[in-house]
C-alpha cells in the first residue's frame, strides 16, 4: 500500500491500545519498540494488531468502540524503505 493510504478495521471490537508519536521506522531491532499501531479486541477475545502507520494519523482513541470498516490510521511506508 502506499504510504498515506487508510487502513480500516477488519472487524468490530474495542480499541485496547494505540501508538501514534514515533517518527522513525523500519527492519532493524534497535527499532521493534518504536512502533505505532493500533490494537483491536474483537468480541470472540482475539485481538487485531494494525501497525506500520503515520505518525500522528490515529482516527480511533483507546477504550473506543469501533464497527467493521472504520477508519483507524493511515499506512507510514509500503514495507520498501
Amino acid at each position: 500500500m502506499p504510504a498515506g493510504t487508510p487502513i480500516h478495521a477488519a472487524r468490530s471490537g474495542l480499541v485496547v491500545g494505540v501508538e501514534d508519536s514515533f517518527r522513525v521506522g523500519g527492519f532493524d531491532r534497535v527499532l521493534a519498540d518504536k512502533a505505532n499501531y493500533v490494537d483491536v479486541l474483537h468480541d470472540d477475545g482475539t485481538v487485531a494488531s494494525y501497525a506500520h502507520l503515520q505518525e500522528n494519523s490515529l482516527a480511533v482513541r483507546m477504550g473506543q468502540r469501533i464497527s467493521a470498516g472504520e477508519k483507524l490510521a493511515l499506512v507510514r511506508f509500503n514495507g520498501l524503505l
